[in-house]
Parts: C-alpha cells; sequence; structure tokens
C-alpha cells in the first residue's frame, strides 16, 4: 500500500506537472509559431542530455547509498553521500554547462544548421549545473520513502514558475527568450529549495532516531566518495542510451529537417507523453513490489505482477488512446493552426506507436532488477540504432511522417525484443485472456470513428465528443470486460480508501 500511495502521489504530481509544461508550450507556439517552437524544444533537449553527463550517473546512485545509509539508520554517513552526489555533479555541471555555451555556434551552425539557437542553447546552458543539482536532490529525497517533496518541487513548483515567469517576462517585452529565461530561473530556485529539503529530511531523521533511540546492529558500510563514483559512473550510459531512446526523432529531424517540422511534430508528441506518464506511475508502484518478490525467490508472485502491470499499463492508456486518435486535429489545433499541416497524421502514428509500447508493461524494469540489466541496455542501444537508420532512410522522403513511422516502428520491435528476453531468462509472458474484449472494442470503436470522419464532415465540436463518447465507452468495456477477480477488489479498496479520505460532511450527505 505505500509503494501504491507514493505512485499516486507522483502521477498527481507527474500529471499536473506535465500539464502545465504543456500549456506553457501551447503558448509559446501560439505566440511565436512551429519554427520558435522548434527552436526552443531542441535547445531544451540538448540542456537535458548535457545534465546527464553532468549527472555522472550520481541520480541513481545517490539514492541507492542514500537509502542504504537510510534503511541501516547510519545516518552519520548521509552528509557525506550527499556531499558527494551534489558536489561533483555540480562542479562537472558548470563545466560542461560552459562548454555548451563555448560550442554552442559550432551545434547550431554545424550540425543544426540553425544560427537562430545559437542564443538559445548559450541561455539553455546556464541552467545545466542547476538542473543537476534539481534531478540529483529530488532522487535523494526519495530515498527516504516519500515522494511528496520531489513531487512538490521538481514538478509542481517548477512547472508553475515556468509559466509565471514567462507570462511576466512576455508582458515586459523580453521576445521569444522569456521561455529559455523563465526556465533558467525556475530551475536556479528549485534546484536550491530541494536541497534545503533534502538538508531538512536528514536532519529530521537524525532527531527521530535520537529520540526513540533506534538501532539496527549491523556492520557498517564502507561508503566513501570514490565508491559512491565508481558504482555511479558506470549507470551514465543508461540514462543517455534513454534519453537519445525517445529523442531521436527529434535529433535527426534536426540534422535532416527544418526547425519549423521540429515544432509541429514536437506539438504531436507532447499530447503522447500522457502515455509514458501512466507506465511510469505503474513502473513506480509495480517495480518495488516485483523486486521484493524477486528478492524472496517467488516467481509465481513476479509473474502475476508482470502480467497484472500489463493489464493496467493497457487499461489506462486503451480510453486515451481512443480518446486522443479520435480528436487528432482540434488537439493539435490547439497548438495553433500552423500545426495542422502534418501534425494530425503524426499525432495518429506516434499514438498507435504508444499503445504497442503498453503491451510491455513494466518489461524494461523487470529485466533492470532481475539482474539482466545488460539486456535491457541492449535492448536500449539497438533501439536506438534502428531509431537512427530508419530515420535516415525515411525522413528524406517522408518528411515528420517519417520520423513517426521510425519512432513507431522502432518501439515495436523495442517491446517484442523485451517481451522475448523475459520469456526466454524469467519463463513468463505479460499476456492474458482479460486483455482480449478490451483490445476488440477498442479496435471497433475507432474503425467506427473513422467511418464517420470519412462520411461526414465533422468539426471540431463533434470530433471531440465523439473522442470522448468512444473513450467512455472503451472504459466500460475495461470495466465490465477486462478486469480479474483480483482487480476487482483492488478497486474496491481503493474506493473504500478514497471514500475515508473524504470530508466527513460530504460522507455523511
Amino acid at each position: 500500500m505505500k509503494a501504491a500511495k507514493g505512485g499516486g502521489l507522483s502521477f498527481f504530481g507527474t500529471v499536473t506537472g506535465k500539464s502545465l509544461t504543456l500549456f506553457l508550450q501551447v503558448l509559446v507556439s501560439r505566440f511565436y509559431g512551429p519554427q520558435y517552437y522548434g527552436v526552443f524544444v531542441t535547445g531544451l533537449l540538448i540542456c537535458e542530455i548535457t545534465q546527464i553527463i553532468s549527472g555522472l550517473g550520481l541520480q541513481k546512485g545517490g539514492m541507492r547509498f542514500l537509502a542504504m545509509a537510510h534503511d541501516r539508520q547510519e545516518y552519520q554517513k548521509m552528509p557525506d553521500i550527499v556531499t558527494t552526489s551534489i558536489l561533483f555533479p555540480l562542479l562537472f555541471g558548470t563545466f560542461t554547462g560552459a562548454v555548451l555555451y563555448g560550442i554552442a555556434p559550432v551545434i547550431a551552425v554545424t550540425v543544426l544548421a540553425d544560427t537562430e539557437t545559437i542564443n538559445v542553447l548559450r541561455q539553455f546552458s546556464f541552467a545545466v549545473p542547476f538542473l543537476t543539482v534539481l534531478r540529483i536532490s529530488s532522487d535523494l529525497s526519495r530515498a527516504f520513502k516519500t515522494t511528496k517533496y520531489a513531487v512538490m518541487i521538481e514538478n509542481l513548483i517548477f512547472s508553475s514558475l515556468q509559466v509565471g515567469f514567462f507570462l511576466i517576462l512576455h508582458a515586459l517585452g523580453c521576445g521569444f527568450l522569456s521561455v529559455v529565461y523563465s526556465f533558467v530561473l525556475a530551475t536556479i530556485i528549485c534546484a536550491c529549495w530541494m536541497l534545503f529539503m533534502v538538508r531538512y529530511q536528514i536532519l529530521r531523521f537524525i532527531v527521530s532516531l535520537r529520540i526513540h533511540h533506534t538501532s539496527v546492529n549491523l556492520p557498517i558500510l564502507p561508503i566513501n566518495s570514490r565508491s559512491i563514483l565508481a558504482y555511479s559512473i558506470s549507470l551514465t550510459p543508461f540514462g543517455l542510451l534513454l534519453i537519445g531512446s525517445n529523442s531521436m526523432d527529434i535529433i535527426m529531424l534536426n540534422i535532416l529537417g527544418s526547425s519549423s517540422s521540429v515544432g509541429e511534430y514536437a506539438a504531436a508528441a507532447r499530447w503522447v507523453m500522457f502515455f509514458g506518464m501512466m507506465s511510469y506511475s505503474l513502473e513506480l508502484i509495480f517495480g518495488p513490489l516485483m523486486a521484493g518478490q524477486l528478492g524472496l525467490n517467488r516467481y509465481d508472485q513476479v509473474k502475476v505482477l508482470y502480467k497484472a502491470s500489463t493489464r493496467w499499463v493497457l487499461f489506462l492508456t486503451l480510453p486515451l488512446f481512443v480518446f486522443q486518435f479520435l480528436s487528432r486535429e482540434p488537439l493539435m489545433q490547439v497548438f495553433g493552426k500552423e500545426f495542422l499541416v502534418c501534425g494530425p497524421g503524426v499525432m495518429g502514428i506516434l499514438v498507435m506507436g504508444s499503445l504497442f509500447t503498453a503491451l510491455s508493461g513494466s518489461a524494461g524494469i523487470l529485466l533492470t532488477i532481475s539482474s539482466y540489466q545488460y539486456v535491457e541496455l541492449a535492448c536500449l542501444a539497438g533501439s536506438i540504432l534502428l531509431n537512427m537508420l530508419l530515420n535516415l532512410l525515411w525522413i528524406p522522403r517522408l518528411g515528420v511522417y517519417g520520423a513517426a513511422l521510425a519512432t513507431i516502428v522502432t518501439a515495436m520491435l523495442t517491446v517484442f525484443t523485451r517481451i522475448i528476453m523475459i520469456n526466454r531468462f524469467l519463463k513468463m509472458h505479460p499476456f492474458s485472456i482479460h486483455l482480449v474484449a478490451p483490445i476488440v472494442v477498442t479496435f471497433v470503436l475507432v474503425v467506427a470513428g473513422l467511418l464517420l470522419e470519412s462520411f461526414f464532415d465533422l468539426n471540431d465540436v463533434f470530433q471531440l465528443l465523439m473522442a470522448a463518447g468512444a473513450s467512455c465507452v472503451a472504459s466500460l468495456s475495461i470495466i465490465s470486460l477486462g478486469l480479474d477477480q483480483n482487480d476487482r477488489e483492488l478497486c474496491k479498496s481503493l474506493v473504500k480508501r478514497f471514500t475515508r479520505l473524504l470530508p466527513v460532511a460530504y460522507v455523511e450527505k
């Protein structure tokens, strides 16, 4: 229940934060158009890649060692762990930020062929060390078995500050760079705030131990800066491969296309990010549960959890898939009429790719926690190479549609590879009979919606209503035909838990 609570809080914070981010990007696209929106997305992506390099793997490594010190109640180790996890990335982040500032003209002119990106990259370079500190300190905060501080600051406050600063700076006449300045300012404030909260959590933990006089009689772990860095630096390729796998389409469009094509493609991809949020939130729930059962060699329970995670990812994805696929044009028009040229088609392709990704459930995290992390590393590396190759072949011929097709084909092959590897090494698969009926109903709804679009000239309002109705039907099919007994019992317990949280007056009413 604790893992579910943390996963639910993370899901709420992630959805709210991403919604604010989406609102900010809609404002940017409305005010400045596809070209400048594409420039902003490109600069943000390069900043994220630089941040991962600067982090030296300490985002996960530091959390691991701090969590170990927490569970073993070795509070005297905590300041050294935090210092190592923050100081080295801060110094290296400052260096990589300076390098990015210096080579911004080379990247903009030689690689991207867009001089508009030079100033954007230079402004983003100031955020690199602070963004690195923010990401690492957020994960350090999670080592204390709570997500509330990271969710509050990294997701809610960070996104809110960006929107607020952007509106103020835009009103003051700072132009397109308002969105970059707002990102830098929000990053600096939230990085300092998050560090303060980690310090507060350590002090509160120490006080709690002294008040209750608790101790664990275990040998002291040999944790020092060298051991932390040795473990963490090896994790850096995972972060780079993950962001490379998720962003190869944007990277290749920058190289082979234009800023306008990047902007239109990125706008379509922004709607698809909600699928990833669902998968990530459920991983926070099922990942620790599967890890615990693996530690006890209870593979039958792991198999049950693996199938359950797949069902829940797919059940949350299907209604969203139906809604977004049948309302492509109205959703793309939110960004502006300039995004209606290729945006709806690109969005439809990407949404279908996200549906295939949902079929793998928690396959990636299961490979990682079951001592087959290098198989997952190979999957990520293979997906990047395949995506790059397909983009090279299809973008020159098909433009943004080629990038979308490369993404969906890569996603499908990666999913099937993970499923095959898990079946080979762990002798389990994610499928169950309960998936069939909701998938069939979803397929019928999508075909019916496409037929209505082809025979009738539907306006935006009717398309949204049709998509919402079809999404409701898909949800009802899941509730009536897709849930097994364990799923129904879990739903009942969640409803009871939610009811207990309601105000007493409302319940009595």
